[in-house]
């Protein structure tokens, strides 16, 4: 094959991912949950305030934030769409075909065009690759970092020391997207880092430096965050609200050996456990009998599995893991199979790559038309959106208080969206919209006064949006006094979201009175 048709299919492959990606997320239909509506008032900061943020995403530890860049990667997103929070997945989306240019430049260098094209087609045909573009989730970026590691690695195991230095940088990235997951990256990279000093890459000071400067630059803010919420509790500190664990109170091995079992054996035939683990089971033999004579093929297989492992033990000895904390190990995985067949006999390797690649397909379709076709799902924010939309024809050409009674307890989406979308479309802001009457904005939305104008007369109607049936275990009754104090007009339910509409009964106390006692 020569280079111009090599770069013209390849261009092709780009192409029929970007059309996939953007034809699922078409008319708002991906997730816009209580994390991005959170990116979302940040980065709101960024932009139109030209705030500095200093912290970053929170993680399931109480208190414990990640670095500050996935808000800026994610806020030339909302730059460009102009606040829209497509700007999220779309950068998401340009990350993720970024990748597979790399993936398919390096495997054309080191491995073959032929297998370059596979590699590259068969991943816009990955589910667990693909569905990292859905939404913008901060720790969807792992993937391609995970890829760029370890590209880095195999230069570095060559001989070539600058390249440590370089994955120091990836582990700094890391931190800036989601820290669980890339404590896994960092024992993995000090891991080899050793090895390397056993096979004189380079020295145990080079060594340090390129460690010390992931720490300095990148955990001294975390430890120091982890430490004031040590002292400050008294104890560890205990997951975030929802959670359900405490994440350092004992080890977790069954469950986390059993899921990244289940996790490779679906990677390599999504279809049937049984038939998945035989396959599997014959592609590690294979491996093992064989072996290898492609230094990147070996060095790729070999350090993919040593960042399993590593991963698997780091997440099996606390309560703390979650699937997006190893979002990584699946395309990893999933290309490492295509690369092991890849040195095959011709017959094997065609039988092996179709099992694969046509089973991974089959499970892709599937789950790209239940995606599609998906809609009683109050996460999605063409359902959000909808919801304002009621609300705002049904205002009675007045302003109006809005309130959100959501289990999140933090209304961070609608946050965002009066602002973007009510304002945007129709002109003007509720004069309240808030997690409950009165709420202390202030303790968790930023310059939230800024975001406050213009609003319309606010003296009659009030809409209460219903996602869940509490609203945070310390404020679940406020919607009880609430409704006391204001008469059911109107309701409308779709798609997992309620909205009712409320007329202030007359002779009511103020809001002032009946929520803050100053009567």
């Amino acid at each position: 094959m020569n280079n111009k048709l090599f770069w013209a299919v390849s261009f092709l492959i780009l192409l029929l991912g970007l059309f996939l990606r953007l034809f699922a997320t078409k008319d708002h239909h991906y997730y816009f949950t209580v994390d991005e509506g959170n990116d979302a008032v940040n980065i709101r900061e960024i932009i139109e305030r030209k705030q500095v943020q200093f912290n970053g995403p929170v993680t399931e530890i109480e208190g414990v934030y990640t670095g500050p860049l996935w808000y800026y990667f994610v806020g030339i997103g909302y730059l460009i769409t102009k606040g829209d929070p497509f700007g999220a997945p779309l950068m998401v989306i340009l990350l993720n075909l970024f990748l597979t240019f790399v993936l398919m430049v390096v495997i054309k260098r080191y491995v073959g065009q032929v297998m370059s094209l596979v590699v590259g087609a068969s991943m816009q045909f990955f589910w667990d690759f693909f569905k990292t573009s859905l939404y913008g989730f901060n720790p969807f970026p792992l993937v391609a970092l995970a890829f760029f590691l370890i590209f880095f690695l195999i230069q570095f195991l060559r001989g070539k020391k600058k390249y440590y230095l370089f994955g120091s940088f990836i582990i700094i990235l890391g931190f800036n997207t989601e820290i669980a997951g890339t404590v896994a990256f960092f024992l993995f990279f000090a891991l080899i880092g050793l090895w390397g000093i056993h096979k004189k890459i380079f020295n145990l000071k080079y060594y340090l430096l390129c460690n010390l400067l992931i720490i300095f630059l990148a955990l001294t803010p975390i430890l120091h965050q982890f430490g004031k919420q040590f002292f400050l509790h008294s104890s560890l500190p205990k997951p975030s609200v929802g959670s359900g664990n405490k994440v350092f109170m004992g080890s977790n091995f069954d469950a986390i050996i059993s899921n990244f079992i289940d996790l490779t054996l679906s990677t390599a035939f999504p279809l049937n456990k049984f038939f998945a683990t035989f396959f599997v089971g014959i592609i590690f033999l294979t491996y093992i009998t064989i072996g290898y004579k492609n230094s990147f093929v070996s060095k790729f297989i070999k350090l993919t599995t040593i960042l399993f492992f590593v991963s698997l033990a780091f997440f099996a000895s606390n309560k703390g893991w979650r699937d997006w904390h190893t979002v990584y190990l699946a395309p990893l995985i999933f290309v490492s199979f295509i690369l092991i067949i890849s040195s095959l006999p011709k017959a094997l390797k065609l039988s092996f790559l179709t099992v694969l690649i046509v089973s991974n397909i089959v499970y892709f379709s599937a789950s790209y038309n239940y995606y599609l076709n998906l809609q009683n799902d109050n996460g999605l924010l063409s359902n959000k959106l909808r919801s304002l939309d009621w609300i705002y024809t049904h205002n009675e050409g007045n302003g109006f208080n809005a309130y959100t009674y959501t289990n999140t307890f933090f209304d961070y989406t609608y946050q965002y969206l009066f602002w973007w979308y009510g304002k945007g479309k129709y002109g003007f802001v509720p004069c309240e919209y808030a997690n409950y009457p009165l709420s202390h904005k202030e303790l968790y939305i930023p310059g939230y006064l800024y975001y406050s104008k213009p609003t319309l007369g606010c003296d009659k109607i009030r809409f209460v949006i219903i996602k869940s049936d509490t609203n945070g275990e310390k404020n679940k009754d406020w919607i009880i006094t609430f409704r006391k104090y204001n008469t059911l007009i109107d309701r409308t339910e779709f798609n997992g979201i309620k909205i009712e509409k409320y007329y202030v009964k007359e002779g009511s106390p103020t809001d002032l009175c009946i929520w803050r006692n100053v009567c």
